[in-house]
């Protein structure tokens, strides 16, 4: 039997996904666990793929997040498609208190210290919605069963795509990387990744080879 000589199709989303889980609990123990999947960021001029990879994690309709402007409560942030990169996603959340409800516990993630921009998108049942990143994007579940999701999500980083750096500025996303913020009302917040803890969530750039094979006819 000779082996066939087509190459197999790339997959639609960049490989080297990274998952994090994390533990919240309070002083009454009402506790919740996330676990939060994140793919390598996507150019937003590769918007194709971009849409690809959305749809790959579940999500219906547009992009959360493209040429986002004013998605902040204290200042203007702004995501212009062509000049930032997203990585797609999914979040889970699991209610570990059923019995008690959630205790009216809260996932609030943030990019501090940013000065040009980063928002996280939602890809809910009713539609997306973007929120900004710099005083934190705040996440209550609606509970309806003991587990939320998983939901499609999408983290941006606005204006680190340039003529200097055509992939994306990932040392400046380095210095800012996403967070979860302890409200201070909490007993613990644990973060892990493949079981090592960690304290803040990486953005890496995808593959400039998978991209390339992305963008191919497949």
């Amino acid at each position: 039997m000779t082996p066939s000589s087509r190459a197999p199709a790339v997959s639609v989303l960049p490989p080297g996904q990274q998952t994090y889980q994390a533990t919240q609990t309070t002083g009454d123990g009402y506790k919740q666990t996330m676990s939060l999947t994140l793919h390598p960021a996507i150019p937003g001029r590769d918007l194709a793929v971009l849409k690809a990879a959305w749809s790959a994690v579940g999500g219906i309709g547009p992009v959360p997040c493209l040429d986002a402007s004013d998605i902040s409560g204290t200042t203007v942030v702004t995501i212009p498609t062509h000049s930032s990169v997203y990585a797609v996603g999914t979040l889970t959340i699991t209610n570990n208190t059923a019995d008690f409800g959630s205790g009216g516990m809260r996932w609030d993630f943030i990019v501090p210290g940013l000065s040009y921009g980063a928002a996280m998108g939602f890809g809910y049942s009713d539609g997306p919605e973007c929120d900004g990143l710099d005083s934190g994007t705040l996440t209550s579940p609606h509970w309806t069963h003991d587990t939320w999701g998983p939901v499609p999500v999408v983290v941006a980083y606005g204006d680190i795509v340039n003529p200097n750096h055509p992939d994306g500025d990932y040392s400046t996303v380095a210095k800012a990387p996403l967070q979860l913020l302890d409200t201070g009302t909490l007993q613990t917040l644990a973060i892990t990744s493949g079981g090592t803890p960690v304290t803040t969530i990486a953005i890496v750039p995808a593959s400039p080879a998978w991209l390339q094979q992305a963008q191919g006819p497949g």
